[in-house]
Order: structure tokens, then C-alpha cells, then sequence
């Protein structure tokens, strides 16, 4: 647990990695991974009373077309450097304990900060207390039958 007092580099450091996978991720070609990171690193600074869930807001991209509602989620303390908001998915609860303020506030901008991905990733595994997963490459075909027919060759 982060003792934020004792620790403000390091909260500091995970609010900047977080932006940096969470900004990744909206343009990721697999972007499982990240937001697999986001969630629980969300999850364990909500547990441990370094984050809050602010209200909730309309989604601007509703699946499917549909009206869909997120969580806002503010990262940081009174006594933080910075105050990074994201958004979750709503859980079981959030709508009987949080607000629902329509639309999304605009005027909340995270800092501009910038950072490495793989530097965030690492510094978020390490706060989760978990091993990066090994990505399993696709295995390459051993052998690719080529049709006659259609590559136009007589055989």
C-alpha cells in the first residue's frame, strides 16, 4: 500500500503512467492488455483511498448506439502534485451512491504529461504487485498450400 504523505513520487508516477496507458489505449490495435492495467490499477487506488469516483456522466461512445453512462474517477489527493480524472465502466451501486451529472464536464483536462509506454507498463505492474504476461506471437504456418487454380500456372 502507498503511503501518500511518505510516497508523492510514487503516486505521482503511477497518475503519469496511468494517463500514458489509458491515452495508448484509445488507439491501441490490442489494447486488452492496457486496459486490463487501467482497471486494476483504478480498482487498487479506489481500495486504498488514493482515488474517487466523482459522478457519473453520459458516455460519448455508446456501444451500439445506445445511451450508456461511465464513471468519472479522480486520481490523486488534496495533497497530490496532480489530479488525473478517467472514466470506468458503472458498477453494481454506483448509480444509489454517486450523482449523475448529465454530460460530461469539459472543463476537466488532465496535465499534459508524457511518458513511455513501456515505462508505464512496468511501473503499473509493479504497483499491482503482478509479472508482466508474455505475449504469445501468432505461430507461423509451417507450411502454405498454394492453389493452382488460382495462381493461374498449369501443374
Amino acid at each position: 500500500m502507498l503511503n501518500p504523505k511518505k510516497n508523492s513520487a510514487d503516486l505521482t508516477s503511477i497518475q503519469i503512467a496511468l494517463y500514458t496507458i489509458n491515452k495508448h489505449a484509445k488507439t491501441a490495435l490490442n489494447s486488452s492488455e492496457l486496459y486490463y492495467l487501467k482497471k486494476k490499477a483504478i480498482k487498487k487506488l479506489l481500495q486504498e483511498h488514493l482515488a474517487k469516483k466523482v459522478s457519473i456522466e453520459f458516455s460519448l461512445n455508446p456501444g451500439k448506439g445506445l445511451q450508456s453512462s461511465v464513471v468519472l474517477v479522480r486520481v490523486g489527493t488534496e495533497n497530490s502534485k496532480y489530479q488525473f480524472y478517467f472514466h470506468t465502466a458503472v458498477e453494481k451501486g454506483d448509480f444509489d451512491k454517486l450523482k449523475h451529472s448529465g454530460q460530461r464536464d469539459d472543463s476537466l483536462r488532465n496535465p499534459r504529461v508524457h511518458m513511455n509506454l513501456e515505462s508505464a507498463k512496468n511501473i503499473i505492474y509493479r504497483y499491482l504487485g503482478e509479472t508482466r504476461k508474455k505475449l504469445q506471437k501468432e505461430k507461423k504456418l509451417d507450411h502454405i498450400f498454394i492453389s493452382s487454380y488460382l495462381d493461374g500456372r498449369k501443374r
